[in-house]
């Protein structure tokens, strides 16, 4: 039935859904901390429904990358092959990283972010 030295489709589906769930933490974390930010930053400006402006702004980053990102990743994948694709995805993963571990410590920013 099963040619030696593939993977059963049973184990393609649970890691799959051991995947979908890591990704799911990941948003988590994210999601905890980054509501009471945008909270202080839209009553800092004197936005005087801030909570449900919060609410509006993140659903609509969010929803806006769950749309763009699977374009993006298939034009980039058409055009630079998926191991290249791959490479360019993990490069813009390592710039934003590094966005997110500089800013913070910006004197700018103490006491914003």
């Amino acid at each position: 039935m099963f040619t030696q030295g593939q993977p059963a489709p049973w184990a393609l589906w649970a890691t799959q859904l051991i995947a979908l769930a890591g990704i799911g933490v990941g948003v988590g974390f994210t999601l905890v901390p980054s509501m009471p930010h945008m909270l202080h930053g839209l009553r800092a400006a004197g936005i005087s429904n801030a909570s449900e402006a919060a609410a509006g702004l993140f659903n609509f980053a969010y929803n806006a990358g769950e749309c763009l990102g699977p374009l993006l990743g298939g034009v980039l994948t058409a055009a630079l092959g998926f191991q290249m694709a791959s490479v360019a995805v993990a490069a813009a993963t390592a710039v934003l990283l590094m966005v997110v571990l500089l800013v913070p410590s910006h004197p700018h920013w103490r006491g914003i972010v």
